[in-house]
């Protein structure tokens, strides 16, 4: 159960071999394999002895087997050896082989005369080992001759066929013949020299022809491969531009003890046309000597002339080495197919020149002001490339990007910007956009960097005394006439906030050359006082321009004399009679009146009512004048009562009220004309009509049918109308045949003591058209849809088609390739610049043109749908302040627009209590941006949502955004200083404006017992309070106290001297509360 040591070991004298040969001991001739070792438990192990005697005599000897810890009742094995010698005519000092014992030969080579049978087993087997081919390898070894007779010796080499001659010529014998004298070695020689790898045998016999003694031979030639290798097997250099130069370096390695030559066999990769004016592949160097043990580095250079794939299959021959080294390359010339188009200001592309300078002309650019030119790069390749921009050393030219990659058949706008900052000629400005590995563009920029010339009409208006201004009069108004003088487009913007007493409509402006733009200034002095402001203009946002403006208020009055004329009754007449007053008019204000009758003369003469005088009129103070009337009618009039109504400086002002009536009948039509568009022939249409009685009486009514064959019908043909009532019509349109205009004019309606009507009827009848390939798109105005369509290549061969659209509304890629008979996707994208409805859409068709003369058209036809909101615009503020809601403008076209701005609530708030406005229009250059201030102004807390639309009148193009603005609490109003002393009284004035069109009743309150308020507050619509005051009593001396009252808020300190104390006043009225300190 447990291993077992052993080593053996050899007794040179046992006994019973001294007594038996006694005499000197020789060397050991037995050796023991394995001589020690461990055998495992239950395992047994092989023990080999071999006998190779030097001498001629035995050898008895005892082999012993030393095993530690072994139990005394077993005895260790011991095993007798005796060798017995024979001595030999000769003895061959070669060192054993197992080619043929190990069944290392091939059994199925051929033996001496080709015969197939085993070989003799005393066959001695001589091994060659060559390195490489064409290497002569040379064997030595003895023979000796052990005996004391001399002998000669012949070598024999035998045939490999029967009947054949012996010939092996990879085998030489140096010394085919010769004599051994006695007890003497002789020195053999052998050559091996093969010219191929395979093994090589030759079959010899060693003849001693005294003693008839012969032993075969076997020579065996084995070569072995030289370790000379390279250390990779491939190359690929992937894409490389052509006539570029692209390196790898690889290493032959010489592993051996012998150098060897190497040569790269130039007929492997010098193929085609480019073998001699142009290689494509180079090696360096390309031949040489590899020294033993050396690492050779070898430079490959792969330079393609024209694009394609390159493949070599490169061989190395190595002398003496039997194969040749291989080695892969791999590599594709490729060019890049680039090219630079200009936007025009009208959006065609223009091709740039890259071997010529190209002009881009930027005209006159208004100081701070961007000019921009478009410069598409387009990569018509199969393969990505980079491209860089020089735009030299001035600050004012610069692109966007400035370097990037242009994707295969992709392409890359980059905008060209000249941005003066001051007045400048830029002339014969170089900027170059280099494709990398290609071609450069040369752009040759020419421009002027222009100050504006801009002149105001005024820079200094006095308004001088005018009207104090309530709500809807008209205001005091001088327009500033700002010409542009200059030879470029002008923008400007106004820096000033409106004022309760100052407007000015200035919206952001662009003024082309010479042309003029009419800013109204707006007087409404609300104060019987002096007034100034200064309004900044700012021209192309840098230079500001200043124009100042005055004025004064004063009151106005006037009415009429007698306070009971203020209404007028002309009674009821008949038709035929005639009723007539008159009314004095004075003028009480302190400076003349000039007022219009002309709109109220044409308003009483629609009732009848002739007034004179009618038309312009100048008081003088205090001066009177008298208005006489006359009414009479000749057509029936409902009872009515008109109000005289003047226009004072803007203001329509009801002097008095006028009432009347003349009796009689009206018959009147919903419409005179139907039109019913075309029809589709043996198809009806029905639309309805209406006869309306607002007369006092009834009626009949009876249609002539004659007019109205054949096309046309109207059901019912006659009946009766009631007094204030409605007769319905049916009228069917049926054409009988085809015509392009159907007109009825002035078919009959005839009414029985009134006004006969007539009736115009027209229409269309058509054939029905025949649909063909359509692709339907239905997207947001400024938006995109793509789809796809099928594209066949009707030819075999290979080709690229470049689309053409009919519509700038539908774009695509630029070219499609096709394999031959191939089908391919093409994208198809709808962005349309305007809107459409369903009965008027866009339409177009894209037309494929292929090289064998064939083409494919496909009809296309898009709805633009109204535009999504740009944006949802949260705010939020205190109220009873202004606040200014900013909005981008974007302009999608390269013209200038004029936006007409429509802003509509889109939650319920009262309109009194919250104003919002902005300018009525908004101008914004082509490709640009402007931005447009939404002016907010909240009299009470809560949340208001507008909807500010941008519309283009001339085409209905707009865009829109969504504005909720969160009024929150109001900020104190002002602080009011109130100082007395103690046990009197101080008195401040507060003036409050109602901006709303009724009566207002605010109730100030306060809670602090030295502040006395009134108890309430009338307030007419659209007026300012009577100067209310707050009264402060204090009654002891003291520290300033805060008090908030609920009413318009304000705020007062009120201290009483000394010190002086301070109080808080709050003030509630409509639409919330403020508060004054």
């Amino acid at each position: 159960t447990a291993k077992m040591d052993f080593e053996w070991s050899f007794d040179p004298v046992p006994d019973a071999v001294a007594l038996a040969a006694p005499g000197p001991i020789g060397p050991n001739p037995y050796t023991v394999a394995p001589l020690c070792g461990v055998v495992e438990a239950g395992e047994a192990a092989e023990i080999v002895v071999r006998f190779a005697p030097e001498e001629m005599e035995d050898f008895p000897r005892t082999l012993r087997c030393a095993i530690p810890n072994l139990d005394s009742g077993y005895k260790a094995p011991e095993v007798g050896l005796r060798g017995k010698v024979l001595r030999p005519w000769c003895h061959f000092e070669i060192p054993e082989s197992d080619y043929i014992s190990a069944g290392r030969r091939n059994p199925e080579l051929p033996g001496p005369g080709g015969s197939l049978v085993p070989l003799d087993p005393a066959t001695r087997v001589l091994e060659f080992e060559s390195l490489g081919t064409k290497v002569v390898n040379t064997k030595r070894f003895l023979i000796l001759n052990p005996t004391n007779i001399s002998y000669e010796f012949i070598w024999e080499q035998e045939a490999q066929e029967i009947g054949e001659l012996p010939r092996t010529p990879a085998f030489r014998c140096s010394s085919r013949r010769g004599v051994i004298m006695g007890g003497k070695r002789y020195e053999m020689a052998f050559e091996y020299s093969p010219d191929s790898d395979d093994i090589t045998e030759s079959f010899w016999r060693f003849r001693i022809p005294a003693q008839s003694i012969s032993v075969p031979f076997l020579l065996v030639g084995h070569v072995i491969e030289p370790r000379v290798s390279v250390s990779r097997a491939n190359v690929n250099f992937q894409k490389v531009l052509i006539g570029a130069r692209a390196r790898e370096t690889f290493y032959l390695h010489n592993q051996e003890s012998v150098p060897f030559h190497f040569v790269f066999n130039r007929a492997s990769y010098h193929t085609g046309d480019y073998a001699e004016r142009h290689p494509v592949v180079h090696f360096e160097p390309d031949s040489g000597d590899l020294n033993p043990g050396q690492q050779l580095a070898v430079t490959l250079t792969f330079c393609p002339p024209a694009e394609k794939v390159f493949n070599f299959n490169v061989t190395c021959t190595v002398r003496k080495k039997p194969t040749q080294l291989a080695l892969n390359v791999k590599g594709e010339g490729y060019a890049i197919h680039h090219q630079l188009q200009l936007e025009t200001a009208f959006g065609k592309p223009v091709e740039l020149d890259p071997a010529a300078p190209n002009d881009i002309q930027f005209g006159q650019v208004q100081v701070s002001e961007s000019g921009v030119r478009n410069v598409t790069l387009l990569n018509m390749g199969n393969i990505n490339y980079d491209y860089v921009w020089n735009v030299g050393a001035s600050p004012h030219v610069s692109v966007v990007p400035e370097t990037g990659s242009v994707a295969k058949g992709g392409r890359t706008v980059c905008k060209l910007v000249y941005n003066p900052r001051v007045p400048e000629f830029l002339d014969n400005y170089r900027v170059q956009c280099q494709i990398v590995n290609a071609a450069r563009y040369t752009m040759v920029c020419s421009g002027q960097g222009h100050q504006p010339q801009v002149n105001f009409s005024f820079l200094n208006y006095n308004f001088g005394p005018s009207f104090l201004w309530k709500l809807g009069m008209e205001k005091q108004e001088v327009v500033l006439v700002i010409t542009n003088e200059d030879r470029m487009d002008v923008s400007y913007e106004l820096l000033f906030k409106d004022t309760p007493w100052l407007e000015v409509d200035a919206p952001p402006t662009v003024l082309t050359p010479g042309d003029q733009a009419h800013v109204p200034i707006r007087f409404t002095p609300r104060e019987m006082m002096s007034y100034e402001e200064t309004l900044q203009f700012e021209v192309n946002g840098v230079t500001i321009v200043n124009v100042k403006v005055a004025g004064s208020g004063a009151k106005m009055r006037i009415e009429v004399a007698n306070p009971t004329q203020t209404h007028v009754s002309l009674a009821h007449i008949r038709i035929g009679q005639e009723a007539s007053k008159s009314v004095k008019v004075v003028n009480r204000s302190i400076i003349p009146v000039t007022f219009s009758l002309e709109k109220a003369a044409a308003a009483l003469r629609m009732v009848g009512i002739q007034i004179a005088p009618s038309g312009m009129m100048h008081l003088r103070s205090m001066e009177t004048f008298a208005i006489q009337m006359a009414f009479s009618s000749e057509h029936r009039l409902q009872p009515f009562t008109e109000e005289l109504v003047i226009d004072i400086a803007g203001v329509k002002h009801v002097l008095f009220t006028v009432s009347g009536a003349c009796l009689g009948t009206e018959l009147k039509l919903a419409t005179d004309n139907m039109g019913f568009g075309p029809v589709v022939l043996g198809t009806q249409t029905v639309r309805h009509l209406v006869l309306s009685n607002t007369g006092d009486v009834g009626t009949r009514f009876t249609w002539h049918p004659q007019p109205l064959a054949p096309h046309f019908d109207v059901s019912p043909k006659e009946g009766f109308v009631a007094p204030n009532a409605e007769a319905k019509f049916d009228v069917v349109f049926k054409p009988k045949f085809l015509n392009n205009d159907i007109r009825i004019e002035r078919v009959r309606c005839a009414v029985e003591g009134g006004v006969d009507q007539y009736l115009t009827l027209t229409g269309a009848c058509v054939n029905v058209e025949a649909e063909g390939q359509l692709l339907q798109f239905r997207t947001t105005v400024r938006e995109s849809l793509s789809k796809t369509v099928q594209v066949t290549n009707p030819s075999e061969d290979a080709c690229s088609v470049a689309p053409v659209y009919d519509n700038d509304a539908w774009s695509g890629p630029d070219t499609v390739s096709l394999a031959g008979l191939a089908t391919a996707e093409y994208e198809v994208t709808f962005s349309p610049k305007s809107m459409t409805t369903e009965e008027a859409p866009h339409t177009g068709s894209i037309f494929f043109p292929f090289p064998d003369g064939s083409a494919k058209l496909f009809q296309l036809e898009g709805v633009a749908e109204p535009p999504r909101a740009a944006g949802d615009i949260s705010q939020e503020g205190a109220s009873k302040m202004e606040h200014v809601v900013p909005l981008k403008i974007d302009n999608w076209l390269n013209v200038p627009q004029r936006f007409k701005v429509l802003i509509e609530p889109t939650n319920e708030y009262d309109k009194e209590a919250t104003i919002v406005k902005g300018p009525e229009y908004i101008d914004v250059p082509g490709k640009s941006a402007r931005e447009f201030k939404l002016h907010i102004f909240a009299y009470r807390e809560g949340t208001y949502s507008v909807k500010v639309t941008f519309m283009n009148e001339g085409t209905g193009e707009f865009l829109f955004y969504n504005v909720d603005f969160a009024a929150g609490a109001p900020c104190s109003l002002e602080t009011i200083p109130l100082t007395c002393p103690v046990r009197q009284r101080v008195q401040h004035s507060i003036n409050i404006v109602n901006p709303l069109t009724r009566d207002v009743v605010l109730r100030p309150s306060c809670d602090h017992s030295q502040i006395f308020l009134p108890e309430t507050v009338e307030m007419k619509a659209t007026s300012n309070t009577p100067k209310w005051r707050s009264t402060s009593r204090s009654l002891w001396r003291g520290r300033p106290a805060t008090r908030r009252a609920r009413s318009p808020p304000s705020t007062a300190s009120t201290p009483s001297s000394p010190p002086t104390p301070s109080i808080s006043t709050t003030w509630t009225a409509y639409g919330g509360w403020a508060t004054w300190c």
